[in-house]
């Protein structure tokens, strides 16, 4: 029988351990990558899931209420939730389920959030999909992610690039950029470009610069920083999350409004390409294409042309009453 309980930060050994092994899990779902956010911003109710004492999967999630009663939700302050588990089928996933309801029931929420990810992170299958669907959830929304296939060596890679893009990527360094590795030193420059790039949409990055240095510190191995340099400054940059092994996630492509910045999101996005697949990646998520359920065709065609594939991150509600 399957039993989930909630556990601490003295966890966090533990299950990084866990998801160290072969499972599905993602770096959204790692206590030291979620810690990095402020006590008391979110209500975390981390869950483990075990079976004769023997952990089987984990689950970060936190709580928040909600006009009629109390939720649970997992992902929380990630891209990605919902149970990382190890080689398990429809049926292993369906305790899984009953079990998470019984646990929530009885801690007194009324409803569970579960995101699903996008099908190139499913290394186990869907059984966590199916099981959702077979309890009575329903998929409250869905956005497009596009993923670029980083598999064949480096001239399958670059076939996989559009005409149009590689021309892109030619004319940022005709009129002088160039792209180099960065790392943390580069982070106050790099944020104060992303700013500048989400002001202009009326908008602010998700994370301050405060807290991209606390990750960088944290877990180093996880983030790859491209910069765009021109005129002896940083014109444009981006910023990649190791979700998996496999699997790199752009999280952060910013420019500036200025003529030397041109294209250089061409000529970075080509090089991560490149750098990535050269390091083992199999897969580049460029991040989601759509707002609130409605796709922007401009970012887009951009990410198609560097050979993205649109699939769907789906987030699933399941009412316990």
């Amino acid at each position: 029988m399957i039993r989930f309980q909630r556990v601490g930060a003295d966890a966090v050994g533990e299950w990084d351990a866990f998801l160290d092994g072969p499972t599905d899990g993602t770096l959204f779902h790692r206590l030291s990558f979620l810690s990095y956010h402020p006590e008391g911003r979110f209500h975390v109710h981390w869950l483990e899931a075990r079976r004769d004492g023997r952990l089987i999967a984990v689950l970060p999630a936190a709580a928040e209420e909600e006009p009629d009663g109390r939720a649970l939700g997992s992902p929380y302050g990630g891209s990605f939730g919902g149970f990382a588990a190890g080689s398990i089928g429809p049926v292993a996933h369906q305790e899984l389920l009953t079990a998470l309801v019984s646990h929530a029931r009885e801690a007194g929420f009324r409803r569970l959030w579960l995101s699903s990810r996008p099908a190139p992170y499913r290394i186990h299958g869907e059984g966590a999909e199916f099981a959702l669907a077979a309890a009575g959830g329903t998929i409250t929304a869905r956005e497009v992610t596009h993923v670029a296939d980083l598999r064949g060596g480096e001239e399958a890679v670059r076939a996989r690039i559009r005409g149009t893009s590689r021309r892109g990527a030619r004319k940022a360094e005709r009129i002088g950029t160039t792209v180099r590795r960065g790392g943390r030193a580069d982070l106050d420059a790099f944020w104060a470009v992303l700013a500048e790039d989400r002001g202009r949409l009326g908008a602010t990055p998700t994370h301050t610069a405060a807290e991209l240095h606390d990750l960088f510190t944290r877990r180093p191995d996880d983030f790859r920083l491209w910069v765009a340099e021109n005129g002896g400054r940083i014109v444009g940059g981006k910023l990649v999350f190791v979700a998996t092994p496999r699997i790199a996630l752009g999280f952060y492509t910013a420019r500036l409004a200025v003529d030397e910045a041109e294209r250089c999101a061409n000529l970075l996005t080509e090089r991560a390409m490149l750098e990535l697949a050269a390091e083992g990646f199999e897969f580049l998520d460029y991040g989601t294409s759509t707002l609130r359920g409605e796709l922007l065709p401009g970012l887009s065609e951009f990410k198609e042309g560097f050979g993205g594939l649109a699939f769907l991150r789906e987030t699933w509600r399941l009412d316990l009453d």
